[in-house]
């Protein structure tokens, strides 16, 4: 008889006094926040919960989270240096965004449906595995590649300030924010289901943009942003535009768009 693992989260954080940590699941955890203080036991509810810890001092803490089923867990903007979910199989929604990570393994949480790790110091991120996952937000890393053409089930991807000079993705995406990148090319299947391309501020040439534009599929009142673009000047606007492709200035955002369906998309994910 196999032994049942037991889950458990670990996270290293500094320079802080204070963590909140919003937490949802199953069943009943064990809190050690790594200062010698009596763990605390919770039962964990289907809605987030705020379990909150103050330190003396600013050391460098160890947290470890053990048992029940955590399937939400949000950590932003807690210091947060390391964070181990190996064992946490269930876990669904990571929200991990502004701290200090430089490593960041998912491989076992192949539950995971949104995951924002923005504002880390995240070199390589690999969801080859996490396959169901919804919704990606890496941006603000030092990332130089980045590989989601097996994640058929992502609709929104914002990869945005990095140092991407490859990007492969899949024909589900129908939102990509990958602006101020090294991007100087873009494979896309004219099958993708794209209706919103942030492109700005990367190195496309005048022939890599026209290429791109010919090879998007028809639209109705989708967008597409190419500022600050080598290319941006000479390319053939007319391409796209021919194809039901608005051309807008950055300043266009989700919640403004003409286009029913990514209005649609950003309640569900981001309001």
């Amino acid at each position: 008889m196999k032994t049942k693992k037991t889950s458990q989260i670990t996270m290293t954080v500094q320079d802080t006094d204070e963590v909140i940590l919003k937490i949802a699941g199953k069943g009943n955890i064990t809190i050690d926040w790594g200062n010698e203080t009596e763990n605390e036991i919770h039962k964990l509810s289907s809605k987030l919960s705020d379990y909150t810890h103050i330190f003396t001092g600013t050391s460098i803490r160890n947290i470890t989270i053990t048992g029940g089923n955590i399937t939400r867990l949000i950590c932003e903007k807690q210091g947060v240096t390391n964070l181990d979910l190996t064992q946490a199989t269930k876990l669904k929604v990571l929200y991990c965004g502004y701290n200090h990570i430089t490593e960041l393994d998912l491989s076992n949480n192949i539950a995971l449906i949104h995951l924002f790790c923005s504002h880390n110091q995240l070199k390589s991120l690999d969801i080859s595995r996490n396959t169901k996952i919804l919704v990606c937000d890496c941006s603000n890393n030092h990332l130089i590649n980045l590989d989601v053409s097996k994640n058929t089930r992502l609709d929104y991807f914002n990869c945005s300030t990095n140092q991407l000079s490859s990007l492969s993705i899949g024909n589900s995406l129908r939102v990509l924010f990958c602006e101020n990148n090294c991007l100087t090319s873009f494979d896309v299947n004219k099958d993708i289901s794209l209706l919103w391309l942030i492109l700005n501020e990367n190195k496309f040439s005048t022939d890599a943009l026209n290429v791109l534009f010919r090879t998007l599929p028809i639209g109705k009142e989708n967008i597409i942003c190419i500022e600050k673009n080598p290319g941006i000047d000479e390319c053939d606007l007319s391409i796209i535009e021919s194809k039901g492709w608005e051309v807008v200035d950055y300043d266009i955002t989700l919640t403004n768009s003409k286009n029913k369906a990514i209005r649609i998309i950003y309640d569900d994910y981001l309001s």
